[in-house]
């Protein structure tokens, strides 16, 4: 086993990283360059649980690694210690005995994550290559402007909803604007 570490500054509080970190949509997108044909979690963050973390190989068979979540101190640290690598049905004890630990120390409107990780030797190398990059990936989702996406199903034609949305008497009837 080896021991990494890496770290960066997000110009985020820390509530906003820690949640990042580990809702399902943001994981899913900061730790899609760990595998490039997707990676997701099943399980649970709370402490003492069990989480999987998954994504298909390049035949398609689920693999990834199981770990027990040893420690979370919320917005402040997570550890998880792993339990082994499996692909399929198959489990390898070559993860036995690893872990990660992620540490936030927010300053001001900032936050400082490290990350210490003890991977096997045989994937140090590619795991120093990834690690930096999921990072500057997690930097990017969590500084980037708040947005909102708003979804509906209206029932009419797509030439009356196109007009009622982009007419300026329409608009100040649904928005409640003044001609001004």
């Amino acid at each position: 086993m080896q021991k990494l570490s890496f770290h960066t500054t997000i110009q985020a509080p820390a509530k906003l990283v820690w949640d990042t970190m580990l809702s399902p949509e943001g994981y899913a997108q900061w730790t899609a360059l760990f595998n490039p044909q997707g990676s997701w979690f099943e399980g649970s963050w709370e402490g003492g649980s069990h989480i999987r973390f998954v994504g298909p190989n390049e035949h398609g068979v689920l693999c990834g690694i199981k770990a027990t979540v040893a420690q979370r101190i919320d917005y402040h640290s997570l550890t998880l210690k792993d339990l082994c690598y499996y692909e399929g049905d198959h489990d390898s004890e070559i993860w036995e005995n690893g872990y990660e630990r992620y540490t936030l120390h927010p300053s001001g409107s900032e936050t400082h994550i490290l990350v210490e990780a003890h991977v096997p030797s045989q994937v140090a190398e590619y795991m120093s290559s990834i690690w930096p990059r999921a990072l500057a990936r997690l930097k990017v989702i969590c500084e980037k402007p708040e947005s909102i996406t708003v979804q509906v199903s209206v029932h009419a034609p797509l030439t009356q909803v196109w007009s009622a949305w982009t007419s300026p008497d329409d608009i100040m009837k649904w928005n409640q604007a003044s001609p001004d």
